[in-house]
Parts: structure tokens; C-alpha cells; sequence
């Protein structure tokens, strides 16, 4: 006699996971290690699709830090940018600083895009949600590996040392794509349904680029001092150019602190996710 195989009950009620946490973090642990699977052939199937009919193939991943740098590079040697005294190469700064500001983008717009990319699948199949950010998460990390070829070829070219401290930079980077994906998490519940929130960040990550020490050093008084200042991202990117370059790690403090914070917050926003994307759903059927 043959046992039959157990399949997995699902029971759909209009009482909501949050009344259960227990219950609900439990099904999010499982669905979140079952995802990873699916997340690797979603990311492939993106990647191969979003380069297969280009004619520069994967050199799109760094032309837009390429060219934001080339132009800053332009204006600098025009003096129409002022940066003072620095103990780096100015395309050397500028590469690292406008790589490591795309990490952030990118990851903020991800979990959105594979969204959208995947509407019809959402509405059709029944699989782990989870797969659909991780896969976002893959993809802004591959893109981000295509980069530092760049950044390290200017590095090269330029003669800067790398310095032994540069570990630290990796951990400023995993907290550029957590806060990244934090964000974009939050976002997919109104931006799936509205198409404003995608036209939005456009203009918003542009306008904070210049209110972060990106495209110049922090300067040290002035209105726009205490606006980096108090800027989450700003020990980010300073860790990251001061870890790989200075040797020194006078950011890491503030580093961690908001990293705590920011692991708190991701939770939420992944419950958040977990919650409202099959009304979400919904919604688009109707």
C-alpha cells in the first residue's frame, strides 16, 4: 500500500496574521527559507532578460555612475566645484562615492521593480513572497559586484593604496543595501498601486545625492553641514571611503547604531510586506 505524499493545508480567513505574531513570524522563517530557491531563478531569469537584446551588455551596470562621475570630474577641473584640500584623487573620491550611492538606489528601487516585473505571477501562482525581494536583493548585488570592477580599476590607474581596514567598508555596505531595501519594502504596498511613488524616488534620490557627501567632502560649518550631519546615510558613505582609504574608522560608532536601529525597522517592514501584499493583490484583480 502506498502512503500518500502530505501536502501543506492552506487556510484563507479574514481574520489578520497580526493577531497571531507567533503564527505569523513562524510562517514568514519557513517561507523565507523556502524562497531561496525560487529567488536564484527569478534572479537569473531578470538578469538574462534585462541584458539579453543590449548592445553594451553588462557595461550598462556601470555607465550611470560613470557618467554622473565624468561630469563632476568636468566641473571640478572647471573650478565651477570647489572641494578644498583632499587626500584623495578626486576621480578616485567621486567613483567610490557615486558606486556606493548607486548600492543604495538600487536597492531602494528593487524591491518595487521585482514587484511590478512580477504582477501577473502574484495574481496567478501561490509561492513565497519573500522569493520576490530576495531575488531584488541578488540582482542590486550583482550589479553592485560589476561596479567595484570599475572602482577598482580607477584605483589602480590612480596608484591609491588600499588599506587594511577596508572590511569595515563591507559592513557600511550591507547597511547601504539594508536601509536601501528597508525603504523600498515600505514603499511596494502604495507604489504597486500608484505609479507616483516610482516617478517620486526619481526625484528624491536625486535631490538627496546632493544633501550626502557624495559628489564632495561634508563641509565642516554652514546650514548644509548640519544637514549631512544629521543625514542616516552620511556615516555610511563616509565609513565606506574612510575604511578603504584612511585607514580609520572614526564613523563605525554611529555605523552600528543606526544599523541597530535599521534591522528593527526591517522587521517591521517586513511584516508590513507579509501583510498587506495579497490585499495588495487583490486590489489588482479587481
Amino acid at each position: 500500500m502506498i502512503k500518500s505524499a502530505e501536502k501543506k493545508l492552506t487556510v484563507y480567513t479574514a481574520k489578520s496574521p497580526l493577531m497571531e505574531p507567533g503564527k505569523l513570524f513562524r510562517e514568514m522563517l519557513s517561507d523565507l527559507k523556502a524562497s531561496a530557491g525560487l529567488a536564484m531563478r527569478l534572479t537569473g531569469r531578470d538578469i538574462a532578460a534585462q541584458y539579453r537584446q543590449t548592445a553594451l551588455g553588462y557595461f550598462w551596470a556601470v555607465l550611470p555612475p560613470l557618467v554622473t562621475s565624468l561630469t563632476f570630474i568636468l566641473l571640478n577641473r572647471a573650478n565651477v566645484i570647489e572641494t578644498g584640500a583632499m587626500n584623495l584623487p578626486y576621480p578616485v573620491f567621486i567613483i567610490a562615492g557615486t558606486i556606493f550611492w548607486q548600492l543604495f538606489v538600487d536597492a531602494l528601487n528593487a524591491p518595487l521593480k521585482v514587484v511590478n516585473v512580477n504582477r501577473a505571477m502574484l495574481s496567478k501562482i501561490s509561492f513565497p513572497k519573500e522569493a520576490l525581494v530576495l531575488s531584488g536583493i541578488l540582482q542590486v548585488l550583482f550589479g553592485f559586484a560589476i561596479k567595484l570592477v570599475l572602482l577598482f580599476a580607477v584605483i589602480a590607474i590612480f596608484r591609491v593604496p588600499v588599506q587594511i581596514t577596508a572590511f569595515a567598508a563591507f559592513l557600511a555596505l550591507l547597511g547601504l543595501l539594508g536601509i536601501g531595501t528597508l525603504c523600498g519594502v515600505f514603499l511596494v504596498p502604495i507604489g504597486v498601486l500608484y505609479q507616483d511613488i516610482r516617478e517620486g524616488l526619481l526625484i528624491m534620490t536625486g535631490a538627496l545625492m546632493f544633501f550626502s557627501p557624495v559628489v564632495y567632502p561634508p563641509p565642516a560649518q554652514g546650514f548644509l553641514a548640519t544637514i549631512i550631519a544629521y543625514n542616516p546615510l552620511t556615516p555610511f558613505l563616509m565609513l565606506c571611503r574612510e575604511a578603504f582609504f584612511d585607514g580609520t574608522l572614526h564613523y563605525l560608532p554611529q555605523t552600528l547604531a543606526i544599523m541597530g536601529v535599521a534591522a528593527i525597522l526591517l522587521l517591521a517592514g517586513w511584516v508590513s510586506y507579509r501583510v498587506s501584499l495579497p490585499i495588495i493583490i487583490e486590489r489588482m484583480d479587481a
